[in-house]
């Protein structure tokens, strides 16, 4: 992708060594290939503004554009469309949360097959970009509030994860 934009070959080989298990949902692979865009275009100085970089990582996966951003220094970002559309939002504070690895992954193409699956027949709807905004802004963060568009679309996939979910809420006292 870079050499067709930069108009020239890059000589390099590059490997990745990953920390995020495939299939997490945590944008392992996307936060790779926004790394690898950064660090090339950096490597190579290639000049790239972090805009065209952006809308390069757009092509790569609906995620990437936004870990683009992430890498420079915007950390937190609601989006929305394929991924194009990102208002910087910076949280009131840190969170601090905790990551369960069930051992089986959870690919993003089937998540969003079963959010088809879901959807169909079913008006259109918006993001509730007000719930979202003000989650964002509130400190400490109720439980009850983060939610999740994508979980019950990853619980039809694998209904091993709506039951290792709710085996984790019931042991912490939580709905």
């Amino acid at each position: 992708l870079l050499e067709s934009h930069a108009g020239r070959p890059l000589p390099v080989r590059a490997s990745v060594r990953k920390l995020i298990p495939a299939g997490a949902g945590l944008g392992g692979g996307s936060s790779d290939a926004a790394a690898m865009l950064v660090g090339l275009n950096q490597f190579f100085d290639l000049k790239i503004d972090h805009l065209t970089l952006r809308s390069l990582g757009q092509t790569l996966g609906s995620d990437v554009g936004f870990l683009v951003e992430a890498i420079r220094g915007t950390p937190s970002a609601i989006i929305t469309g394929l991924g194009e559309c990102l208002e910087p939002t910076p949280l009131a504070h840190p969170i601090d949360l905790v990551l369960i690895f069930p051992g089986f992954g959870c690919p993003t193409g089937e998540v969003y097959r079963g959010f088809d699956q879901i959807q169909r027949g079913s008006p259109a709807r918006e993001p509730d970009l007000s719930r979202v905004r003000a989650l964002a802004r509130q400190f400490p963060v109720v439980p009850t509030e983060p939610f999740n568009d994508l979980a019950a679309p990853a619980y039809l996939m694998r209904p091993q994860l709506g039951r290792l979910c709710e085996k984790v809420a019931a042991s912490i006292g939580r709905p």
